[in-house]
């Protein structure tokens, strides 16, 4: 395991590895340094294995649909991230298949009808398991990339 920082245009690039259940990813953390202010967006390579968790997280809360949902996700990121349609509903329904989530069609009086998606227990202990996963290898690069001082 290693870190390596680069410095380009006033942009630093923190580009690390580390090892999640026998798979390699390399995360990629860019901090953009504005004049006047800082500004922080995160490579979705580091969000995106996390996708379940994150859809999970919300549903632990209410039924939603995928509108919602993605609504919540960019307000809570305040804009620095948002799941594309096609990563959320191909989530949904890899979701759905594990029977971590099911499906129901809402009766909405106004607009288009909406399919609500709904945590099972099994979702619930999912839930559970991804978060400790996150906080292990979140609490692991913490670690890792600590300075000394």
């Amino acid at each position: 395991m290693h870190s390596l920082f680069c410095y380009l245009k006033n942009t630093i690039y923190y580009i690390f590895k580390y090892t999640l259940t026998d798979e390699v990813y390399k995360c990629i953390i860019i901090i953009e340094i504005e004049q006047g202010g800082r500004n922080t967006s995160i490579a979705s390579d580091l969000i995106r294995g996390h996708t379940d968790l994150i859809i999970l997280a919300q549903l632990i809360k209410k039924d939603s649909y995928g509108y919602e949902i993605n609504k919540v996700i960019q307000q809570k990121s305040k804009g620095l991230y948002e799941l594309k349609e096609a990563t959320l509903y191909t989530a949904f329904r890899r979701l759905e298949q594990a029977e971590c989530i099911s499906s129901y069609w809402g009766e909405e009086n106004v607009g288009a009808r909406r399919r609500y998606y709904t945590i099972t227990e099994w979702g619930i202990e999912t839930h559970r398991r991804l978060k400790k996963e996150w906080d292990t290898a979140k609490n692991l690069i913490d670690l890792l990339i600590e300075e000394e001082g």
